[in-house]
C-alpha cells in the first residue's frame, strides 16, 4: 500500500493524495540473474 503525496512545483503537483497498492515478485534466475515483477493499481482523482 503506497500513498503518492502532492510535492514539487506548483506547476507540476497533482491535488490530493493519490493511493496505490503494489506487488513485488521476485524469482532467482541460474546464472546469477533475477526477475522481478511490480503490477499495481493505483486510484487518480481529477
Amino acid at each position: 500500500l503506497d500513498a503518492t503525496l502532492p510535492t514539487g512545483s506548483r506547476a507540476l503537483r497533482g491535488e490530493g493524495v493519490r493511493p496505490s497498492l503494489r506487488v513485488v515478485g521476485s524469482w532467482d534466475m541460474p546464472g546469477d540473474m533475477q526477475l522481478s515483477v511490480m503490477p499495481g493499481l493505483a486510484v487518480e482523482h481529477e
